[in-house]
């Protein structure tokens, strides 16, 4: 409270210093303000002759040609169209005792648990 207060003491009453300190505040703000809109002012004759001159020259952006679908960034292309059916997938086959660890190791494993 120092710091706010003039004479370096606190105040007798909190409510009055408060009072007193936003009044000036506000005080200092219109005549930054009233200054702030005279600087505008001039500014702003200048901004709409530029304006006007700006929307004289308005021009729409020339449209992008359709360039189909997406390619890969960062991964092997997918075309769903180019998709090959004879493809097969690779099977491993497991047998029976492999196929007993996998579900013990991944039946507490949320993603597995449903299946």
């Amino acid at each position: 409270m120092s710091d706010l207060s003039p004479t370096g003491r606190i105040p007798n009453d909190l409510v009055e210093f408060a009072a007193d300190y936003f009044d000036m505040l506000r005080l200092g703000r219109k005549k930054k303000d009233s200054k702030a809109a005279k600087a505008d002012s001039s500014a702003s004759k200048a901004e709409k002759k530029e304006c006007v001159e700006d929307k004289e020259e308005v021009q729409e952006p020339p449209k992008m040609p359709a360039r189909g679908r997406r390619r890969a960034v960062a991964a092997e292309a997918y075309n769903p169209n180019e998709h090959d059916a004879s493809v097969k997938p690779v099977v491993h086959p497991k047998t029976e005792e492999q196929i007993q660890r996998l579900k013990k190791s991944v039946e507490n494993i949320l993603l597995f648990k449903s299946l």
